[in-house]
């Protein structure tokens, strides 16, 4: 169902709707059958193998310790066209005018 259109400006609406009409028991079912389901692999890039990384995990860890972490997003520009489409916290650095960056 299209949100504008029938709701407005009104999510409350709108999330009221999608509660009444929801069928949970399928729902469950669905979530049942997905925790089932086996993780793809990690995935291995060998071109970057010799690139310093760090795992979402560790990242979690340092905030939670509350080290001061400073995340900058590279992805091309046509991935960040608008301003709340880069990483919350980053910083965005052009990978095509920024020659430390990789570009991907």
């Amino acid at each position: 169902m299209p949100y504008h259109p029938e709701f407005g400006a009104n999510p409350a609406a709108y999330v009221a709707a999608f509660m009444r009409n929801i069928d949970w028991d399928t729902a469950l079912v669905q979530y049942q059958n997905a925790v089932k389901v086996k993780p793809p692999p990690p995935l291995i890039q060998k071109q970057f193998a010799d690139l310093p990384s760090i795992t979402v995990e560790e990242v979690k860890g340092m905030l939670d310790s509350g080290k001061a972490v400073q995340v900058i997003d590279t992805r091309p520009r046509r991935y960040t066209t608008r301003a709340h489409e880069i990483v919350w916290g980053a910083v965005w650095r052009d990978p095509e005018r920024d020659r430390r960056t990789v570009n991907c």
